[in-house]
């Protein structure tokens, strides 16, 4: 009877944790789009000051320029030179996984819960930051760092086991701002395994 009760304890434990988890996501999620201007947008474009260096194709590759770039909510994008127009290779831009409808929210870092192969942890939970891992099956984690007052991404990590080696990259944000009331990067930093790069987003709209 006292097994079976602490059984009990630790199955209700574990799924309060787990809705606490989920739960600080929805209002990571909220915060970002509070007044769901997100339902009715299709066309998120901006321009990208885009200053990056990095190995592709075993050359040593160093970009400083600016880019326009427009993403659709059907998970289609278009990049190009802001001064010639000509599209120019995204490889230095950081890829996401579009797991919405609106794809405009994989762009803007919203977090999907959605998926039965995800499963979240705690790692860390304090006045000043909340700490939350992400594992998939496909042996793929992310670690989420937030801002615990303000609901603000801090930084993503993104880490994974592949056939040819292990992949690591992190995505840091510097500062925010408001765009039609969503909350959009100024300034973020980017590293992975072969690039660093620094993107600061200015003239952002919502069509």
């Amino acid at each position: 009877m006292r097994y079976t009760k602490l059984l009990e304890f630790l199955f209700i434990g574990f799924v309060n944790l787990a809705n606490g988890q989920q739960s600080f996501i929805m209002e990571y999620n909220e915060h970002i789009d509070p007044f769901h201007a997100l339902d009715t947008a299709r066309t998120l474009q901006m321009y990208v000051k885009l200053n990056a260096k990095g190995v592709i194709n075993n050359s040593l590759i160093k970009i400083n320029r600016s880019h326009i770039c427009t993403y659709h909510s059907d998970g289609t994008f278009q990049i190009v030179d802001s001064g010639t127009g000509i599209k120019v290779n995204s490889d230095f831009f950081p890829s996401v996984k579009v797991e919405f409808v609106n794809a405009l929210k994989a762009h803007l870092h919203f977090i999907s819960t959605g998926t039965d192969s995800a499963r979240f942890f705690f790692k860390l939970v304090s006045d000043s930051v909340t700490v939350i891992e992400k594992q998939l099956k496909t042996s793929q984690r992310f670690t989420y760092t937030f801002n615990s007052k303000t609901k603000d991404i801090i930084q993503i990590e993104n880490s994974a086991k592949q056939q040819n080696g292990n992949y690591y990259s992190v995505t840091k944000f510097t500062t925010f701002h408001r765009v039609n009331g969503i909350l959009v990067p100024k300034q973020i930093e980017f590293s992975n395994d072969f690039a660093t790069a620094t993107l600061e987003y200015e003239k952002v709209s919502f069509k």
